[in-house]
């Protein structure tokens, strides 16, 4: 044996199971990739086959505790009516919120069949969903049993870990109120770069509603519309999923 070989040969032999090890961590990140892409094609598939639940926020804690100051035995007459215009203020808030969230949810979002739920009743749908109060888009009860799979979008949802939480965003969640892992499109949100108000809306949308523009108020309709774009875009072309 040549011995002025050996390091040479050494050096091609520990070469050549380094690109081996390569290859085989290549080749798992690959299948793990697949897998992840297959799960979040089973999350789309069973939405469009089942139901989004849009959970509409009451904000009745605000409210309530406004009522009880107004009620609040020695409350002076000018603390009353400065509650009375909180009030007011809270309860135009809430009903302009459902207002475009129903509107968008009813008429710019297609993906799936839909249907409404109050954020009081998210306990009653986390542990016995069945015998929740869900509503219709106008608002009135539903007496039949949502079918199919059953996902629930929310906005600016609250998760235990904070750095993956952004409030001014709407979520996608299973029917436990688990996130959805990328590269389904589990998150809907702006950002000050790409804020919701120069996100264009259907002309023939705007019409129909008499807006001319796109205001703050307005932003349910964006995430509604984006939400759907999304889903179809990863459903028919992204992931292939049909």
């Amino acid at each position: 044996m040549n011995l002025s070989t050996y390091p040479s040969q050494t050096l091609l032999k520990c070469f050549k199971w380094f690109n081996v090890l390569i290859l085989i961590q290549l080749f798992s990140l690959s299948c793990s990739a697949q897998e992840i892409k297959d799960l979040a094609c089973d999350h789309v598939n069973k939405l469009k086959n089942g139901t989004l639940i849009i959970v509409l926020e009451t904000q009745s804690k605000r409210i309530a505790l406004i009522e009880r100051l107004i009620q609040k035995p020695g409350v002076s007459e000018k603390e009353k009516i400065r509650y009375q215009k909180l009030l007011s203020s809270e309860l135009s808030y809430r009903d302009t919120s459902w207002y475009y969230t129903i509107l968008g949810f009813k008429n710019l979002y297609k993906f799936s069949p839909i249907a409404f739920i109050m954020d009081t009743s998210l306990r009653c749908f986390l542990d016995h969903p069945g015998s929740c109060k869900y509503y219709d888009s106008s608002l009135n009860p539903i007496n039949s049993n949502i079918s199919g799979p059953v996902y629930i979008a929310q906005y600016g949802h609250i998760f235990e870990n904070m750095g993956t939480n952004l409030t001014d965003a709407w979520y996608i969640m299973d029917s436990k109120m688990n996130r959805l892992s990328s590269p389904f499109p589990e998150q809907i949100k702006f950002s000050f770069f790409n804020p919701s108000f120069i996100y264009k809306l259907p002309k023939s949308f705007l019409q129909e509603n008499h807006l001319s523009s796109v205001k703050a108020k307005h932003k349910p309709l964006v995430y509604a519309y984006k939400m759907d774009r999304l889903l179809s875009k990863y459903y028919k072309k992204a992931g292939r999923c049909d």
